[in-house]
Order: structure tokens, then sequence, then C-alpha cells
């Protein structure tokens, strides 16, 4: 379970413009994701590292700008979608500084940029994406800066325009995801170059969003278990059709786990590989060749007790 105690929630920046670490201050005027790591690659380097970004000779200047310029831009873009995460995002306005984004592990890399500016004695505060949609917070403005334990609140309960998050907004977005418990956990990367335990904070969140539903799914999965054996007991041979009709009802594309006891129970075929709990080290040769050929799909997020083996067993595409 999350402890958010394990966190200085009460951590308040004197300013947002006083960096502690002059890099932090380059950074976080770097719209791109990519540029962003690279610079910071550039100017913590040590060792042999070091000596291999010097090999590549001078940085050129405008990669250390808030945007590409076009020609950088065409270059990058050749380079793939994900290269351009963040270019996208609006300019800062005059006096206005990121101070925190939500970065997605997709395809585009896309970037949620949470922003603050100082008018008069007041901070303002906005949040903006790479496709010009609106974004509503909860709180608008400030008279200090915000807390860390202030800024998660600010995140929480952002919400995209026609959707609601119920203030949970990491977890709205981690809900549409599909894939391995590792994958889920590493979908979604909430920094700061201001708050530096705000990182820490989301990726121990994260973790503990994603095994709150792996336990809930597999405790449903071992009452289904359960059931079935008392159903078909004393006509197994049935149960690989009943198997396969409940995959079907609930709209789920099999195949999942084994279960040790229904195992020998079961035809092997896309419509039975449904329920389990066998690790993969302990199917047989024999099953694991079955098991490949029929895997062509992800396993949904709902159904995360599928051992990673399985994909470190096939290649990608048949996965």
């Amino acid at each position: 379970m999350f402890n958010p105690r394990g966190y200085n929630l009460e951590f308040r920046p004197k300013s947002y413009w006083d960096f502690q670490d002059p890099i932090s201050g380059i950074l976080c005027t770097i719209k791109g994701s990519r540029r962003r790591a690279f610079i910071r690659d550039v100017l913590t380097a040590t060792g042999d590292r070091r000596e291999q970004l010097l090999r590549l000779g001078s940085i050129d200047s405008a990669l250390y700008e808030e945007s590409l310029s076009p020609s950088l831009t065409d270059e990058m873009s050749r380079m793939g979608p994900s290269y351009m995460g963040g270019e996208y995002l609006p300019n800062t306005l005059r006096g206005e500084i990121e101070i925190a984004r939500i970065t997605l592990a997709s395809v585009t890399r896309d970037v949620y940029s949470i922003r603050a500016r100082q008018q008069k004695r007041k901070f303002i505060y906005r949040m903006v994406d790479e496709y010009s949609r609106s974004w509503t917070l909860k709180r608008r403005s400030s008279t200090r800066p915000l807390s860390l334990g202030e800024l998660i609140h600010l995140i929480d309960n952002s919400e995209l325009e026609g959707e609601a998050a119920g203030g949970d907004q990491i977890g709205w977005l981690l809900s549409f995801q599909e894939g391995y418990p590792q994958e889920i956990s590493e979908f979604i990367t909430v920094s700061s170059e201001i708050y530096a335990d705000l990182e820490p904070y989301y990726v121990a969140k994260t973790w503990a969003w994603v095994e709150e539903r792996c336990a809930d799914k597999n405790a449903s999965l071992e009452e289904t278990v359960e059931i079935l054996l008392e159903e078909y007991r004393g006509r197994e041979a049935e149960m690989p059709r009943a198997i396969g009709d409940l995959a079907r009802q609930n709209g789920n594309a099999p195949p999942y786990e084994i279960d040790e006891r229904v195992l020998g129970y079961m035809t092997i075929s896309p419509h039975t590989l449904y329920l389990g709990r066998v690790k993969w080290w302990e199917y047989t040769e024999d099953e694991k060749v079955i098991f490949c050929n029929i895997c062509k799909t992800k396993v949904s997020n709902y159904y995360l007790g599928i051992d990673r083996h399985v994909h470190e067993f096939h290649t990608e595409d048949q996965i």
C-alpha cells in the first residue's frame, strides 16, 4: 500500500526561479523531452561517458533553446515521432516557467506541462499539452509557491475538458494502458526541476496503483476458478467450452494463464487458455510451444498475473 508520509510534502521552494542546481535552471526552459535528457547528459556526464560526448564535438547552441528551429525540427522528426515529444508544447508566456511535467511513454512521447507565472502578488497556474486542448485546474493561483503536497493535489485533480479523472489524473491515464506490470508502471513519468521528490513520489504511487489492481483481479480469478471447479465437478471435459464462453462474454481476448487444476482437462486453443496460476517455468516444453503459437496479443492490464518470462520467451511480433 502506498504511504505518502515517506515524502516531504511540506517542502515549499522559496521561489520558482531560485534553482539550487543551475543545470535545472537550464533544463526547465527546454520543451523537448529528448533534448532535455540529452542536454542533462552532456552537462552531467563523467568518466568514459564524458569522453564519448566530447568526441562528438561542440553541441549546437540551438539545442539549448526553448523551441527548435525549423531545420532542427525537420532533422529530429526524421529520427522518429518520440524524438518530438514536448516540442509541440506552446511556448511559455512572458515571466512563465514550467514547474512540473507529465511525460507519457507513448509513440509520440506526449508531454503535459504545468506552468506558473507571477502576476502582481500572485502566481497564476495553467496546464498545457501538445494538442491545444483545454485543461482545468482546481487551483488557479496562489500567493506563494506551492508546497510539494499542494502541487501533487493540483496534478491529481487536473482534468481534460470533457473527461473526469475523479481526483486521480495519473490513475485515469494508466487505466487506458495494456501490458505487463513493469510496462504500465513505467508508462507515466511525473517530474520537476524544482521539486526533487515529485518523481519518486509518483513512481511509488504508480506501482501501488498497478499492484492494487493486479491483486483485485487475481482475487477475482481465484473466485472464478473455485466456482468453475465446483460447478463442473465430475464433468470436467466441459470446462474448456465454459471458460471460452466466459472469456468472450467479458470481452476478453485470451490467452491469460493456465490454472494447474484445470490444465489437464483443457484442450489448448485460443479460447481455452484463460485461467491460472502456473508459472512459466513450470510449463512443459510442449505447453510452451503451444502457448507461443497462439499468443498473439498482449495481456490486458486487468489480467496482470501472467509471468514476465512469457514476454522474454517470445519475440516482439509474436506478442
